[in-house]
């Protein structure tokens, strides 16, 4: 290959080198974009385990949660199956068929949504306390503290869920089928009594 051969070649290829645009289609196929602060907290919390564990890896999978079929109610509401009835392993396929650039901006709209949420009910997620100058040693018993927090902040959800159903488990799908600001709404109330 020669060198103008070459120029041609790498003019083709400088799509790779770009970030795909932040636009995503509100429907794709049957499945329609659901208004995210009308997610439940069910839904809010599973985004949250796929962004930690590798949004962009699993954008399929938060695709599922955040489209689904829609009708037009009695009164002309829109409404969305619910959440409890799909099966999103299965719906997340639907996304490995189609092209990214038709839902990979739902990430920038998900993370851009998700810090206003956690601006907004700062006082819910628990907060960082760095009391200590980084240059301080810290004592075995406060590395020993630090350690077990960072342990606990792990399952902080799970440890939110069992205080909102005092601990009963057949409580758990009435919580997480609750609308996400209802809930963040009343933790609020509730941490400020």
């Amino acid at each position: 290959m020669d060198i103008d051969e070459l120029g041609v070649l790498m003019s083709q290829l400088k799509w790779l080198h770009t970030q795909p645009s932040v636009d995503f289609k509100d429907t794709v196929d049957d499945l329609h974009m659901i208004e995210l602060n009308k997610l439940t907290f069910g839904q809010f919390l599973d985004i949250e385990h796929f962004i930690s564990d590798d949004y962009y890896k699993n954008i399929n999978l938060i695709a599922a949660i955040v489209y689904g079929k829609q009708r037009i109610g009695e009164w002309g509401e829109t409404l969305f199956e619910p959440y409890g009835k799909i099966d999103i392993w299965k719906r997340a396929d639907t996304f490995k068929d189609i092209l990214i650039t038709d839902i990979f901006g739902i990430i920038h709209h998900i993370l851009t949504w998700r810090q206003g949420i956690m601006d907004i009910y700062s006082n819910i997620f628990q907060p960082t306390i760095d009391d200590k100058d980084s240059d301080d040693e810290m004592s075995a018993e406060d590395l020993k503290e630090e350690e077990d927090e960072q342990k606990l902040e792990k399952f902080y959800w799970q440890f939110l869920i069992n205080d909102l159903t005092d601990n009963d488990v057949t409580k758990i799908g009435a919580v997480t089928d609750l609308p996400l600001i209802q809930v963040m709404n009343y933790i609020t109330t509730k941490k400020l009594r």
